[in-house]
């Protein structure tokens, strides 16, 4: 059992590092930019669209189509509305919106660095009462 908690924590621990480093990586290269809504991506059965097609050009005049997460909340995208975006120089593929972007806001490698760290000192333990 020790064993599998070892690889677990492992597994979350690795995958929790790597998605914050990508974060400040971006975070730290990242270029703004204001983006055009272009067309919207609906879930079937969904009134909401769940991401926004974008169209924004590079300061150098790379004009570059993405998508992106459409704004939790209450308010709504409409066709031809501006959207701050970020993008990685490097990789232009690589765009999301501006509001989402803060690595700090973001829980989700925070909670699986946690859950490794908390996984490993429990197969610790384990081993240390087996002994």
């Amino acid at each position: 059992m020790a064993l599998g908690l070892v690889f677990f924590g492992l597994l979350l621990a690795v995958g929790g590092t790597v998605i914050h480093r990508k974060d400040l990586r971006l975070w730290r290269d990242a270029a703004s930019v204001t983006g055009i809504v272009e067309d919207r991506v609906f879930r079937p059965g969904q009134s909401r669209p769940t991401s926004v097609i974008v169209r924004f050009t590079t300061p150098d005049g790379v004009t570059r189509q993405g998508s992106v997460g459409a704004p939790q909340g209450p308010e709504t995208v409409d066709l031809g509305d501006p959207v701050e975006l970020v993008y990685n120089p490097a990789d232009l593929r690589d765009v999301r919106r501006a509001e989402s972007h803060d690595p700090e806001r973001r829980p989700r490698p925070n909670a699986l660095l946690v859950l490794g760290v908390l996984f490993l000192v429990v197969a610790a333990g384990l081993v240390i009462a087996e002994l």
